[in-house]
């Protein structure tokens, strides 16, 4: 139900599971448009059950934004400013991905905690499926 009731409202699904619905809507839509909409289909849903706004998105990426004067950041606000890592443009076919991170070392760093993040790590020397061992 709550999936063709975003479907009405001109939003496309991208997933829905358990622990969240992400979609993509229309080029020319504010974050206002999107609140707008996932405040409909909550108060269409039984009370136990609750859809709630948890920021823009870029993929599964949350888009970080100052929300502070010292410039904490933050998935839910709204500002012209926007934080990401710059792309970095690489011919692998003469170098390793490791080589690459170690001239980029804040990569490494990015990696593990993305990894974390996704639960993909298991404890050094137990065998847990495809989890990455530290």
């Amino acid at each position: 139900m709550m999936c063709r009731e975003l479907a009405r409202r001109g939003v496309t699904l991208l997933e829905a599971d358990t622990d969240g619905v992400y979609f993509a809507v229309p080029e020319d839509w504010s974050e206002m448009d999107e609140r707008r909409v996932v405040s409909e289909v909550n108060e269409l849903l039984p009370p136990l059950v609750q859809l709630e706004f948890d920021g823009r998105y870029e993929g599964k990426h949350p888009l970080l934004i100052p929300v502070t004067d010292n410039n904490m950041v933050s998935g839910e606000a709204t500002s012209p400013i926007r934080y990401q890592m710059a792309p970095v443009l690489v011919d692998l076919s003469e170098h390793s991905r490791e080589e690459v991170m170690d001239q980029h070392p804040m990569l490494w760093r990015v990696m593990a905690k993305e990894m974390e993040r996704e639960a993909k790590i298991r404890l050094y020397g137990k065998t847990v499926g495809s989890l990455i061992g530290c």
